[in-house]
């Protein structure tokens, strides 16, 4: 007897060109409007997010690096929606931010992305040179599903 077992198909996401955050990530894109493309990553002090919300945009699933998006928090288009967390990083109590608590409404404000899901993320571009090493943060204008 044969038997047939029926996987899921496994699939890696890969940016459209000139979108990944290693390209966006460049000195030459300072102060600049950028369209970054890639898997929202929660950083490890993820605690709340009532007013900013910090996620990483990376290249790969999981991996806290690349892009650190700032997303303003709210109920509206290209927002997050906001999560109160439970201490501070200074005071007794302080519980991560579950994973399932994030959720990023795109341009249309008709759909919902959270950790783990690849989106495509349009805003300013900031970056920053420390003991050599080149880091860069978004100011988050515009999401929506990557392509």
């Amino acid at each position: 007897m044969t038997m047939l077992a029926l996987l899921p198909a496994c699939s890696s996401f890969h940016a459209s060109a000139g979108e990944s955050p290693a390209e966006a990530c460049a000195p030459a894109n300072e102060g600049k409007t950028v369209s970054v493309a890639g898997y929202l990553v929660q950083p490890f002090f993820s605690l709340d997010c009532e007013k900013s919300c910090y996620l990483w945009l990376s290249a790969s699933s999981g991996e806290e690096a690349g892009i650190y998006a700032h997303f303003t928090a709210g109920p509206g288009p290209n927002q997050m929606r906001p999560i109160r967390g439970k201490g501070s990083l200074t005071g007794a109590g302080a519980e991560r931010v579950a994973k399932s608590a994030f959720h990023l409404q795109d341009d249309t404000g008709k759909r919902s992305f959270g950790i783990d899901d690849t989106v495509r993320v349009t805003g300013v571009l900031t970056t920053k040179t420390e003991a050599g090493k080149l880091s860069c943060r978004l100011e988050v204008a515009r999401v929506e599903a990557a392509p």
